[in-house]
């Protein structure tokens, strides 16, 4: 299929998905769809975000991450997509699809007019270390490879592609974001803060999304490693009372997936992200 005939397909199914959503809205309550929307950014610390959100009472997210609706053909229906929470009640509805951030300017048009007052939530983290943890992603982990078996120039390769580049453009995402649903409906999360101070950010983010502060914090794993562990073993992990493992761990292959930033990839970061760096100190200092 060529790309018009893609686009003019896609361009179809948005107007049969917006007609559904009109649908949904005479269902008096019956069908609801997300209120709010983590959309990345990738490696950033989505998934922590995702159990602790689980956690408040007056919050409702899918046990599955990442239903990937909007970054999809849209084949599946709006009904489909609106059965994943059907159990949430009066709670305040969420969904987690780091894909989301990277979303053309066409989509997220689509998504407001699908979701109207949508709050959105964006993780950012260092761009240097942000891309050297999808690379180990992509490029081991998911291979089941040991790291050290990977050589640099493989790595090199993987951080020159559009792939990599477009998960860590963080201006872009904000300006296509912002453009549609305006910067109130935007908060911005930081790794960094995350790691020291975790509990802040998370009252920051139900203050978002106007749900009560909390002030004990037992139930959550809030400063526990929450990795990007597969989705089944996460719910069963839940299940159990188990506890997660924020970034980094991930299952266990019986292969090594840790390794230092080699001094190639880390100079070669440094060029790629000088740009992101700038636009994120001069939006957020430093």
């Amino acid at each position: 299929m060529g790309p018009a005939n893609y686009e003019s397909k896609r361009r179809r199914r948005r107007i049969l998905r917006r007609f559904e959503r009109n649908l949904l809205w005479l269902g008096f309550g019956r069908w609801r769809l997300p209120d709010f929307m983590v959309i990345g950014a990738q490696k950033a610390g989505t998934t922590w975000l995702h159990q602790n959100l689980s956690h408040h009472p007056e919050i409702f997210v899918p046990g599955r991450k990442e239903l990937h609706y909007f970054n999809s053909d849209l084949t599946r229906t709006m009904f489909g997509y609106a059965r994943y929470f059907t159990d949430a009640g009066k709670r305040v509805i969420g969904e987690t699809t780091p894909a989301y951030s990277i979303l053309r300017d066409v989509d997220v048009a689509f998504v407001k007019k699908i979701l109207p007052h949508l709050k959105i939530i964006l993780l950012i983290r260092d761009p240097i270390e942000r891309a050297w943890s999808q690379a180990v992603m992509e490029v081991a982990t998911r291979t089941k490879r040991d790291i050290n078996e990977v050589a640099d120039e493989e790595f090199l390769s993987f951080l020159r592609t559009p792939q990599s580049l477009r998960r860590g453009d963080y201006p872009t995402m904000l300006d296509t974001w912002e453009r549609h649903f305006g910067t109130e409906a935007i908060t911005v999360g930081f790794f960094d803060e995350i790691k020291s101070d975790p509990e802040r950010v998370l009252n920051r983010i139900f203050a978002h999304l106007g749900v009560s502060e909390i002030t004990d914090w037992g139930p959550y794993p809030v400063r526990k490693v929450v990795a990007p562990i597969v989705e089944q073993e996460a719910i069963r992990l839940a299940r159990e009372g188990g506890k997660f493992a924020v970034e980094e761990s991930t299952p266990d292959h019986g292969v090594t997936k840790k390794k230092a930033m080699p001094a190639a990839v880390r100079s070669l970061l440094v060029e790629l992200c000088a740009d992101v760096n700038a636009n994120l100190k001069q939006r957020f200092g430093e």
